[in-house]
């Protein structure tokens, strides 16, 4: 098996590495997102990306999305029906690769016409802001995945929102019966109990996922604001 990898895109100019990488194994092709010389995300392991979009079916509706990635969850947000897509990512770099559409599912999101990407800090937007330039509430529904979860934060500026504070600040930002999908890198017990205390209702999902000789399971979780 022959495998070459070439990069498309790099950038250290908001003060870390972030690179799009394009990775050739006999005939097939795999998208891989680099931060600060680790992996991040590829386009051969999008089952959880998926299951996030997935907990806001079966109508999306108007989404604010947190967090671009490569674009799987938006994609399947829009295969879903949603009517808009309001996408908040905290890098401008990638933002300009999707405008660029050097891959294939990034090039779907910024063509699409639902789709309005913006530069900002979601958290800051959910927890201390009521708006972005050109970004307006309330949602129908929110989708973050914009951090490893509440455990394993590269962000520390987004630990705020993963406290009940935060968490009710942004469903503030939702209409009545709107539901926030929260992806994490691992289950946590403490902030699941955490959403239990705003809504009894709130659900834990695992996603088993295979990472070459890793075995892991992401979670997803979902908060409902009330009617």
């Amino acid at each position: 098996m022959q495998e070459e990898t070439v990069t498309l895109a790099h950038d250290e100019s908001e003060g870390y590495e972030i690179a799009l990488r394009r990775r050739f194994t006999d005939d097939h092709i795999t998208d891989e997102l680099i931060i600060n010389g680790a992996f991040a995300m590829d386009s051969d392991h999008t089952t959880s990306e998926i299951a996030l979009a997935d907990a806001l079916a079966p109508e999306p509706g108007h989404v604010l999305v947190g967090g671009l990635g490569l674009g799987f969850t938006a994609v399947r947000l829009l295969e879903l029906g949603a009517t808009r897509l309001d996408i908040v990512e905290l890098s401008a770099p990638l933002i300009s690769w999707a405008r660029q559409g050097l891959t294939p599912s990034l090039a779907r999101i910024a063509s699409d016409p639902r789709v309005t990407i913006r530069h900002g800090d979601v958290a800051a937007l959910l927890c201390d802001q009521p708006t972005l330039p050109g970004l307006f509430g309330p949602w129908d529904n929110i989708c973050l995945d914009i951090d490893n979860g509440p455990s394993f934060l590269i962000h520390e500026n987004n630990a705020k929102l993963y406290t009940t504070e935060g968490i009710s600040a942004a469903l503030d930002h939702l209409n009545p019966s709107g539901r926030m999908a929260i992806w994490s890198q691992a289950p946590s017990k403490e902030f699941w109990f955490d959403l239990l205390s705003l809504d009894k209702t709130a659900t834990e999902r695992l996603v088993a996922v295979e990472l070459g000789n890793r075995k892991m399971d992401y979670a997803i979780y979902t908060v409902t604001q009330p009617e």
